[in-house]
């Protein structure tokens, strides 16, 4: 028996049909579709967002992939950045020592750009 539906807290994923599951977190919700391969990339997740200054940060990686997050302050400097591995990882950050503001954020997987966003340090 494969469950269809799993809650966390505010974290959770759904399964909607064979091909589709739904992930859901602090009000985030993203649906992903299934694709030929089974190494699917999964986007990452900041959350909450925005936040005091500590916030996580989840992604998924296949198999012989790597990945690399950049953090830049609002006048595009490198204020922090970290490697990804393999897997599915959740990584909390601790910011409450740095300025409030807009900071953007970068995500690579295998040097290639997959996304790009902005976090809130209230």
């Amino acid at each position: 028996h494969i469950p269809t539906q799993q809650q966390f807290g505010e974290f959770g994923s759904r399964i909607l049909d064979i091909n589709t599951i739904e992930y859901y977190a602090c009000g985030q919700q993203r649906t992903q579709m299934k694709d030929e391969s089974e190494n699917a990339i999964l986007p990452l997740m900041l959350y909450p967002n925005p936040n005091t200054g500590v916030f996580q940060i989840e992604y998924v990686l296949p198999e012989e992939s790597n990945g690399l997050v950049i953090i830049y302050d609002a006048s595009g400097k490198e204020v922090y950045s970290f490697i990804c591995t393999e897997g599915q990882h959740i990584k909390t950050l601790d910011f409450s020592g740095n300025q409030s503001g807009a900071y953007l954020y970068s995500f690579y997987v295998n040097e290639k750009l997959e996304k790009t966003g902005q976090v809130i340090i209230e």
